[in-house]
């Protein structure tokens, strides 16, 4: 390592530390630092001024730069712009001359700024040097507003980004040659503005021109060329276009490893993206054994705790946790904490990134407490170092609330959503694709609440947003696709619902193929829907599908068939085919046990379902003990005010009430009743189905005076919330009905 990349190194550690840059961005702008910093020398010892005060302050910041002293370094350049704009007012026969060496120091502190990773500062100085560029002389203009939009875009002002940048690109079309390399430079800046922005359609054409200039250049098998297929890989995976984002990464390490040592960082990248277009893919044994490779190449590279060796560790983590393999993925998680707390300290945000992923990974296996604690110390990171407004600060708002939303703290969820969606809507504007996550984050919850008429705007929009930035056949357009027809599926609006569903199955049999997991996880939904409108045959249909998909790609004990198991013995009880639904139930309940263990609450919601079938059968000595023990898994690991806890009181107060056991049901029937009402508000429709239940205990008891009002409210809740047609609606009238006629046979 060379002095001046050792001294830019030691800056650029000291500045992450400073300035908040998270680790995972570390190597393009390690790069991006030193090259820097080796051109800032060259210019400023090759600089020459014919005024001797001049000459001698930026001799001085040659100097002070080559020993490391930034500071001062700023200082000289800074005492020497203002000389030379002083003298350009005095002396007018020499203005050009002057302005044009304190354009020079302008820019020059720019960079320097950059070096420090102060972008903003950094912008300004590159806007003062473009201002003093005498006329004549465009060609500089145009790089210093090229550097003047890459500072703005990295301090992620993007609305101050585009007109430098576009100013400086018409400025080299007019004056160069259309396959110039610096026409080329402002292609690649202003689409990664455009990328940056969600603006895929434009970021894709300008980064294919620099790819076809830097081939026509540079030769198909040049290092610009790698760089220039990279992004257009990257930008391909973020449209969901896997197999052409695999090509060009492929192509990318290819080149790289032709040209470059087999260690080297930039061969690491390249490993490093093509790995995660794997992962994105389920692909997950060929992404292992490329960040296998990427460890064992900054391992040898760099120390064993460096901060680029931390990355690595982290998305070998990340690809255990997608795997459901938390014992693998923790203890890499926290090394990663623990090499990025030494080498950036305890409040950094990669250090919050961190905090995120570990608390991920405990959200995962139901460890609300541990989750809670470091998306919280996560939060506390971003807001000191970045500030409330901020992008990172946003994420972490998001998945504390959906933290909360999981644990059915509804109240303590929503603010954190909406939070997050207005500052995504403020940096990033209306219509790009993280906004439309966080509108989908936000209509989640309010669909949890019964509140459909907030929901659905929210899911119109993000889906919206999504079709008019992604591909067609995106995963996150379907992922849109799905949660509305979830909406309308819960709305009874079946006729809505299918079209969307089909539409969600569609694209990812074309994306991923027949046999994959997801497209059985898009089965079962579907089944669904058609059980709920009594399409039996189409359900049961879809349903095997779905386990025969499972069945055949993945481990006889994977939850995912343990899930179709249980909503196919789900369909079945719903038909009275008790003797085929109890096996289902059965092996459900078996593979949830051995996987998750007997106390998570899937395995909790597998015996509620399995006690409901022998209810259902008037087997209410098997029933209540598995009523008893779900009840008890949901108040240990969710909370006793939890809505799952709120279902299986009701379930249970049913087989006390099919038992004639009044004194022990009516209890359960309030308590559910007072956590719904709590948690989900006072008009849900899971209020309405309790109240129905209740009203139902005491029309059996004769207590018509106190069923009455719980029917009539239970009616008017599901029509205002469900619609008239709905078939819970429809029942809860019918119900209402009955009592009535009920009532006046009684009262002759």
């Amino acid at each position: 390592m060379d002095a001046y990349t050792q001294t830019a190194l030691t800056y650029f550690l000291s500045a992450l530390g400073e300035k908040g840059v998270p680790i995972d961005y570390l190597n393009p702008i390690l790069e991006k630092t030193i090259g820097e910093y080796k051109a800032l020398q060259k210019e400023l010892s090759g600089f020459w001024s014919d005024d001797p005060e001049i000459q001698n302050l930026r001799h001085q910041a040659a100097k002070a730069l080559d020993s490391g002293y930034i500071n001062r370094t700023i200082s000289l350049l800074q005492d020497a712009k203002e000389k030379d704009k002083e003298a350009a007012l005095n002396f007018p026969e020499s203005a050009d001359k002057r302005l044009r060496s304190a354009a020079s120091s302008s820019y020059e502190l720019g960079v320097l700024e950059m070096i420090r990773l102060n972008y903003v500062l950094a912008a300004e100085h590159f806007h003062e040097a473009a201002d003093m560029v005498p006329r004549g002389e465009e060609l500089t203009k145009a790089q210093y507003l090229d550097r003047e939009g890459c500072a703005w875009k990295d301090a992620r002002q993007f609305q101050n980004a585009q007109a430098p940048l576009e100013a400086a690109l018409k400025i080299r079309n007019d004056l160069l040659d259309k396959d110039h390399p610096d026409t080329a430079e402002s292609w690649n800046n202003l689409a990664q503005l455009y990328f940056a922005l969600g603006r895929y359609a434009e970021a894709e054409h300008f980064f294919s021109r620099v790819l076809e200039i830097n081939e026509k250049i540079l030769g198909k098998d040049h290092l610009d060329v790698a760089s220039a297929c990279s992004n257009i890989a990257e930008l391909c995976q973020a449209q969901g276009k896997h197999s052409e984002a695999e090509r060009l990464f492929l192509r990318t390490l290819k080149i790289r490893e032709k040209v470059l040592d087999k260690y080297d960082p930039d061969i690491a990248n390249a490993c490093n993206n093509l790995a995660m277009v794997y992962q994105d893919q389920r692909r997950y044994a060929e992404a292992k054994a490329l960040y296998l490779r990427i460890i064992e190449i900054n391992e040898k590279a760099l120390d064993m705790d460096h901060p680029l060796v931390a990355i690595s560790y982290n998305n070998l983590a990340g690809l255990y946790f997608v795997q459901g393999e938390y014992n693998e993925a923790e203890p890499l998680f926290l090394k990663t904490l623990k090499i990025r707390e030494k080498y950036l300290g305890k409040d950094h945000p990669s250090v919050a990134v961190t905090c995120n992923n570990l608390a991920g990974l405990y959200q995962a296996q139901l460890k609300y407490g541990k989750a809670e604690s470091f998306f919280l110390r996560a939060i506390k990171i971003n807001e000191n170092a970045l500030g409330e407004d901020n992008l990172s600060t946003a994420e972490s708002y998001r998945l504390l609330g959906e933290l909360y939303y999981a644990q059915g703290k509804y109240g303590e969820a929503e603010p954190l959503l909406f939070k997050a969606l207005k500052i995504r809507e403020k940096v990033l504007g209306m219509a790009h694709p993280s906004t439309a996550m966080s509108c989908n984050s936000l209509a989640g919850l309010y669909k949890a609440q019964g509140r459909y008429s907030e929901a659905e705007p929210l899911l119109l929009r993000a889906l919206e947003i999504r079709e008019k930035v992604l591909s067609w056949n995106h995963p996150d357009i379907a992922v849109s696709c799905n949660n509305l027809a979830g909406l309308y599926k819960a709305q009874g609006r079946y006729d809505e619902a299918e079209p969307l569903m089909l539409r969600v199955l569609k694209v990812h049999e074309n994306i991923l193929g027949q046999d994959h997991p997801d497209v059985a996880a898009f089965c079962n939904n579907l089944a669904q829907l058609y059980q709920n409108q009594g399409r039996f045959g189409k359900a049961e249909n879809f349903y095997l599908k779905a386990l025969a998909i499972n069945e055949k790609v993945l481990d006889a004990n994977h939850p995912d068939i343990a899930a179709t198991c249980g909503s196919l013995a789900s369909l079945y009880k719903q038909q009275g085919k008790y003797g085929e639904a109890e096996p289902l139930f059965l092996r459900a309940l078996g593979i949830n046990e051995k996987i998750l263990g007997p106390d998570h609450p899937s395995v909790a919601g597998l015996r509620s379902n399995l006690a409901e079938l022998y209810r259902v059968q008037g087997q209410y000595g098997k029933a209540e003990p598995l009523f008893l023990k779900a009840l008890k898994i949901k108040e240990k690991v969710m909370g006793k005010d939890h809505p799952d806890v709120a279902e299986t009181c009701n379930n249970l107060a049913l087989l006390y009430l099919d038992q004639g056991k009044y004194g022990k049901a009516e209890p359960l029937f309030l308590r559910a009743l007072e956590i719904v009402e709590n948690t989900m508000g006072k008009d849900h429709p899971d209020v309405a189905m309790i109240c129905n239940n209740l009203a139902g205990f005491y029309q059996v008891q004769g207590k018509y005076g106190e069923a009455e009002p719980l029917f009539l409210r239970a009616s008017e809740i599901a029509e205002k919330k469900l619609g008239p047609q709905h078939p819970n609606t429809i029942g809860f009238k019918n119900n209402l009905e009955s009592l009535r006629k009920e009532m006046k046979m009684s009262a002759t």
